[in-house]
């Protein structure tokens, strides 16, 4: 029998935090706050990959949650058109072949009841992420995307190697 996985709470939604809960004959949940999400978004910004934050993090969260289940895993399409890449992160993540399905799940899913329900508090989470768990995970397994090349003080500028001059101001003379 499949393993159900739902979302509760968007990633990319920072102000609240987001659940993954796995259901069926076993439970479990990964939980990270809005703070963490921010510290993450903040990050990326910073390496000038902003794109990547929802794809990453949503992968390092599926990861935290099935690293430790084995069997066939039915994950719910949060993110249509991206789930090629959020599972070739999964296997980068897991170093093994992950047999994952990406179906609709519903709102009458055991997996979507107890991430609503650590969401809201009702339910402890199994695990709680914090954002240097998923900038370890990724560093680590995904080859280094998340190196500082950047200067802090400027969060906009784009990567360290494009370099645009900017006109210097001509002083009015009176």
């Amino acid at each position: 029998m499949s393993l159900q996985i739902d979302q509760s709470g968007k990633i990319e939604e920072t102000a609240t935090s987001s659940v993954l809960g796995a259901s069926n004959l076993i439970k479990a949940s990964v939980y990270i706050s809005g703070r963490e999400k921010r510290k993450l978004q903040e990050r990326f910004r910073r390496i000038g990959k902003p794109r990547l934050f929802r794809n990453m993090v949503f992968s390092s969260l599926l990861y935290f949650l099935v690293k430790r289940l084995d069997g066939s895993l039915v994950v719910d399409i949060e993110y249509a058109g991206h789930t090629r890449e959020i599972e070739y992160l999964v296997k980068l993540y897991l170093g093994k072949n992950a047999n994952l399905t990406w179906k609709l799940i519903g709102k009458s899913s055991p997996a979507h009841d107890l991430a609503y329900k650590v969401k809201i508090g009702k339910i402890k989470p199994d695990k709680i992420i914090t954002a240097e768990n998923v900038i370890n995970l990724i560093t680590k397994k995904a080859g280094g995307y998340l190196k500082i090349g950047l200067s802090p003080t400027n969060r906009y500028s784009g990567p360290g190697s494009v370099r645009k001059s900017i006109p210097k101001k001509h002083k009015k003379s009176r």
